[in-house]
C-alpha cells in the first residue's frame, strides 16, 4: 500500500499517494478535509468504495500520530457502518487503526473495546489478522501491567509469517517483546531480544514511525535493566526525531520516559511546549507529570495519578502516586508520604504487578551491573545467552576484537572470570511458551532452555488465562 508507506514515513521523505492528490498527513493536523472533525473527502463511491477503504485508515493513523487520536477515532466511527461492507483486508486495517488510535489517546477502557473488536474479527483475516490481534492485545496488556501475558502473545506473533504489513514489522514485534520481557524483570532475555530486533531492523526497510517505536522500546529495556543514563539518551534521540516529524505523542512519550528514569527538569519546558500542540489525552497527562516532577509538586502528582486511574491506566497511576509519596517524604510530610505510597501499593495490587525499578520506594540494593555501559550490557547479555564472540560481533555489526574488549571490561567490572556467571547477574528467566521458538529471530532469540507459561494475573474481574478485552483465550486470535 503506497499510502501506508507514505504515512509510516512521517518524519522522513513523504511520497505522494498513488493517483496524485493530497496525501493523508494534512488531514491529521487539524480539522477534517470537509471542515469538521469527522469530515472526509478521500473518495466518492457510494457506501465507501476502494478509495475510502484504502485511504481512510491511513489518514486516521496519520492524524493520531500527529497528535489528534480523538479526532482520528471520531473519523473512523463516522464510517463504522460502511466499513462492515468493505473487503476483509480493508476492514482489518480499519479495526487495527481504531485500536491504535484508542491506545494513543490513552483511555484503556475504550482501547479494550477497540482491541476486542479487532480480535473478534481477526479470525477471517488469515495470518495477518492473527498477527495484528496478538500485537494489539499485547500492547494493551502491557499498558495494564501484565507484561508476562503480553510476552506470551508477542512470542506467538513473532512466529507468524504474514508477509508485508504496513502497520507492523518483524523487528518491531521483536522490540515489543524485548520491552515486555524487560518490564517482567527478564533483563538478560530482553537485551538479547533487543539485539535481535535491531539486527532485523538493519536488514529490513527503514520506516521512521516503526524505527522510532523500536528506539523507544530500546530505551524501555535499558531503563529496566539499570542503564538509566543510556535509556534517557536513547529516549531523547527518539523525541528529537519524532518532534521533527510532527509526531507529538511519540515525542512526549519519549521525553516522559527520560524524565521518569533520570531527571525531569531538563525536559519540563520542552514537554510543556509540545503538549500545547497535542490533543492526545495521555500525552497531555504525561506532560503534566513531567512538569510536576520537575517542580517537586506532590499535590499535582496525586492529581495526575487520579486522572490516570480514571483512564484505567493503573500502572501509570501507581507510579505517579509513589512519586507523590517520595516528594512528600523529601519535604518532611511523612504522613502524606505514607498515604500516597499506600495508594500506590493498593493500585499495584489491583493490577497484579509492581512499580518500575526507578519508582520503587526506599533504597534499593546495589545492582551489580550498574557500572556497565549500554554496549557492555548488550555484549554481556548475548554472551550469557551462549553466543560466540563471532556471533556477537555479527549481531552487533562490530569486530570480534571489539567484542573481546567489551567482555574483558565486563568481567573486570563484575568480578567474574567466565561466561557462565553472567546469566546469574543479568537476571535471566525463561521466556513464555507460545508458537515456534525457532521462528522468532532466526532461531536465536530467547532460547534459555525450557519455556514457561506466564503467570496469569487476575485483575478487574477478568477470567484467569483469558483475554482482558473479550474473554477469549490469550493464545487465540479469534
Amino acid at each position: 500500500m503506497v499510502a501506508g508507506e507514505a504515512v509510516m514515513g512521517l518524519g522522513g521523505p513523504s511520497p505522494a499517494p498513488a493517483g496524485g492528490g493530497a496525501g493523508p498527513a494534512p488531514a491529521g493536523r487539524g480539522e477534517g478535509a470537509a471542515g469538521g472533525p469527522v469530515g472526509w473527502s478521500g473518495g466518492t463511491e457510494a457506501g465507501g468504495g476502494a478509495g475510502v477503504a484504502g485511504l481512510l485508515p491511513v489518514a486516521a493513523f496519520a492524524r493520531a500520530e500527529l497528535g489528534d487520536p480523538g479526532g482520528a477515532s471520531a473519523l473512523l466511527a463516522s464510517w463504522a457502518r460502511q466499513a462492515e461492507a468493505w473487503p476483509e483486508e480493508a476492514l482489518l486495517d480499519f479495526r487495527s487503526v481504531a485500536a491504535h488510535c484508542a491506545l494513543v489517546q490513552g483511555d484503556l477502557r475504550a482501547a479494550g473495546t477497540a482491541v476486542a473488536r479487532l480480535v473478534r474479527g481477526a479470525a477471517g483475516a488469515g495470518r495477518l489478522g492473527q498477527l495484528r490481534a496478538w500485537v494489539y492485545q499485547a500492547r494493551l496488556l502491557r499498558r495494564r501491567g501484565r507484561p508476562e501475558d503480553a510476552a506470551a502473545l508477542l512470542w506467538q506473533a513473532g512466529a507468524v509469517r504474514a508477509g508485508y504489513d504496513w502497520l507492523t514489522s518483524p523487528s518491531w514485534v521483536l522490540a515489543l517483546l524485548a520491552g515486555a520481557l524487560a518490564e517482567a524483570g527478564r533483563h538478560g532475555e530482553a537485551l538479547r531480544t533487543l539485539a535481535e530486533a535491531r539486527s532485523a531492523q538493519r536488514a529490513g526497510v527503514r520506516r521512521p514511525v516503526l524505527d522510532d517505536a523500536i528506539g523507544f522500546e530500546r530505551a524501555v529495556v535499558l531503563a529496566h535493566a539499570g542503564d538509566r543514563s543510556g535509556a534517557a539518551a536513547q529516549a531523547l534521540e527518539v523525541a528529537d526525531r519524532a518532534e521533527a516529524g510532527g509526531r507529538l505523542p511519540a515525542a512526549i512519550a519519549a521525553l516522559h520516559l527520560a524524565a521518569r528514569a533520570t531527571d525531569a527538569a531538563p525536559s519540563a519546558a520542552r514537554v510543556q511546549r509540545l503538549a500545547l500542540r497535542c490533543r492526545a489525552e495521555e500525552a497531555r497527562l504525561q506532560a503534566e507529570q513531567v512538569r510536576a516532577l520537575a517542580r517537586g509538586d506532590a499535590e499535582a502528582l496525586v492529581a495526575v495519578a487520579g486522572r490516570f486511574r480514571s483512564l484505567a491506566a493503573l500502572p501509570a497511576a501507581a507510579e505517579a502516586a509513589e512519586q507523590a509519596g517520595r516528594v512528600h517524604r523529601a519535604a518532611g510530610r511523612r504522613r502524606k508520604g505514607r498515604l500516597a505510597s499506600a495508594a500506590a501499593q493498593e493500585l499495584c495490587a489491583r493490577f497484579g504487578g509492581a512499580l518500575p525499578p526507578w519508582a520503587e520506594p526506599g533504597e534499593r540494593g546495589t545492582d551489580a551491573t550498574a557500572a556497565l555501559t549500554t554496549r557492555e550490557r548488550e555484549v554481556a547479555a548475548l554472551a550469557a545467552g551462549g553466543l560466540s564472540n563471532r556471533e556477537i560481533a555479527d549481531r552487533l555489526v562490530v569486530s570480534v576484537r571489539t567484542v573481546e574488549n567489551h567482555l574483558h571490561r565486563v568481567y573486570h567490572k563484575l568480578g567474574v572470570v567466565q561466561r557462565a556467571a553472567l546469566s546469574e547477574l543479568l537476571v535471566t528467566r525463561p521466556v513464555p511458551e507460545g508458537g515456534d521458538a525457532g521462528a522468532v529471530g532466526a532461531g536465536r532469540t530467547a532460547q534459555t532452555g525450557r519455556a514457561a507459561r506466564p503467570r496469569p494475573r487476575p485483575a478487574g474481574g477478568e477470567e484467569r488465562g483469558r483475554c482482558a478485552m473479550c474473554a477469549q483465550p490469550l493464545g487465540s486470535a479469534g
